[in-house]
């Protein structure tokens, strides 16, 4: 249809309402305009409606509709909230109107709309939460169910930030099934951080998930420090950073054997027991770096050119001492548990 033929029968619409209008109230031919999705035409004459009879409480609905059809959000509520102060009655309706409008934005996608409407929905009318989570929930079974197709590579991502959207305002709706949903999820996902985003939230819920989400983050140090073994020492100490909060030390030096093994020459094994004073333990010579790695902390010092040197006390896994010059050095250990570990220089 060409633009002249569109511009045609737009006019002849108006007219034809114009005609059957004639001798009608200024509300009375809003509603005609409302019913032909001629919002601009009906705004102007409830405009003048309430300019005229500020207290029409009808027609401040009637506007409230007309805005929240045409995006203007925060025009609707202020219509709607003079239309419930003038007529509570009026709370029914405005509800199903939100509720309407929010199902059409869920429809195109707009998650973030939808969720502002709903919410609207459930304020004028809470008996519509059931309906709305079934809505909302409804949405995130297609999102998941293409996601797991992957039906739509391109869209993969703004998908899953919709998915969460949705299920967060669920959740804050106080829906049952959430955390087993978000448990659900987790569990078909490829990347690590996304399985343990959505387990983490199941978690949050329902305590019976935190011992699956702390066996999984368990899983991932192990996974990292495995990849690590063949990366440089900056690498593995993050590794090590990170599993330190959920691996025993024990289990993180037995992969600091495997990896100093199999990078430096010359690694030696330590074994420390409390005792007072200092406890010497091995000589070397033409050193300028010392290494250690230990199950628990402990302090080191010794002597080098004729020289002391003392590291501080290790506050994490992996420490470094590191010296100028060439020559021999002897090192002590000292700590307050026994402890073993690796030692090595450069």
């Amino acid at each position: 249809m060409s633009r002249k033929h569109q511009v045609i029968l737009a006019v002849s619409a108006v007219l034809c309402l114009a005609i059957i209008s004639c001798g009608k109230s200024d509300v009375e031919k809003s509603k005609e305009f409302i019913s032909a999705g001629m919002f601009p035409e009906a705004i102007m004459l409830l405009n003048k409606r309430i300019a005229d009879k500020a207290d029409d409480p009808e027609a401040h609905f009637l506007l409230g509709v007309c805005f929240i059809n045409t995006g203007k959000i925060r025009e609707a509520e202020k219509r709607f909230a003079s239309a419930v102060r003038l007529k509570s009655d009026y709370g029914f309706q405005i509800g199903e109107k939100y509720k309407k409008a929010g199902t059409d934005d869920l429809n195109k996608s707009d998650a973030t709309m939808a969720i502002g409407l709903f919410t609207k929905a459930i304020e004028f009318q809470p008996d519509l939460k059931s309906e709305i989570v079934e809505l909302s929930m409804k949405k995130v079974d297609d999102l998941f169910n293409g996601i797991a197709q992957n039906s739509f590579p391109s869209q993969k991502k703004n998908h899953k930030k919709m998915m969460v959207a949705l299920l967060d305002f669920v959740s804050s709706l106080g829906y049952p099934g959430i955390a087993d949903y978000y448990a659900k999820i987790s569990e078909t996902l490829n990347f690590p951080e996304e399985k343990t985003q959505f387990l983490e939230k199941a978690a949050g819920i329902d305590p019976k998930y935190k011992a699956d989400l702390q066996q999984m983050y368990r899983d991932q140090a192990t996974a990292r420090l495995e990849q690590s073994l063949s990366g440089d020492l900056d690498a593995w100490g993050k590794a090590v950073d990170s599993a330190e909060k959920y691996l025993s030390k024990d289990k993180i030096l037995q992969y600091a054997g495997k990896y100093f093994e199999k990078h430096y020459a010359n690694v030696r094994h330590f074994s420390i027991e409390p005792k007072d004073g200092w406890v010497p333990k091995i000589t070397v010579h033409n050193m300028q770096k010392v290494y250690y790695v230990s199950a628990e902390d402990f302090a080191m010092k010794g002597s080098f050119s004729n020289r002391s040197f003392e590291c501080p006390k290790s506050l994490a896994i992996l420490k470094k001492c590191t010296f100028s010059g060439r020559g021999k050095i002897s090192v002590s250990f000292k700590s307050n548990k026994p402890t073993k570990g690796y030692f090595w220089v450069e």
